[in-house]
């Protein structure tokens, strides 16, 4: 093997750690919003929540697509509730019933606040919906990120 195979080998276990001994663990004991539903739309780096933040799409799809993605190219990490969670709240809070699509941002109880549907956030919506699909089976994200893709 290589030094430069031996350095992305390390790297790799760094990141994998990294995912997996901090920011997997961090989000699921600091940012599950058990007051509203969904997660914390901010969370302070020693754990604390602000309970009255409002909520991003994109920040919630990343979280659907983080744990999402982690189960599927590392297992039943123990998540599975969480990747529920996730799931239903993007379609609960931030799913225009009528128009279709993500809204930009809610606060904190799910009441629309932006209702504006900017491309980028829409795409993030794609992404984690279809790797929820992948990584769960979930017919509810695929439907809704072929929605979001048409």
């Amino acid at each position: 093997m290589s030094v430069d195979e031996q350095i992305l080998q390390a790297y790799a276990r760094e990141v994998r750690d990294e995912l997996l001994d901090n920011i997997l663990p961090f989000t699921a004991n600091h940012a599950v919003d058990r007051e509203h539903g969904g997660f914390y739309g901010y969370v302070a780096n020693d754990g604390t929540p602000d309970s009255k933040a409002p909520k991003g799409q994109v920040q919630h799809t990343r979280v659907l697509w983080a744990f999402a993605h982690a189960q599927r190219r590392l297992g039943d990490l123990g998540y599975g509730a969480l990747i529920e969670r996730a799931r239903a709240d993007q379609l609960r809070r931030f799913w225009d019933d009528r128009y279709g699509g993500l809204f930009w941002t809610v606060i904190a109880d799910g009441t629309p606040l932006l209702t504006d549907k900017l491309v980028d956030g829409q795409a993030y919506g794609v992404y984690s919906f279809a790797e929820d699909y992948l990584a769960t089976g979930s017919i509810a994200s695929l439907e809704h990120a072929i929605a979001l893709f048409r």
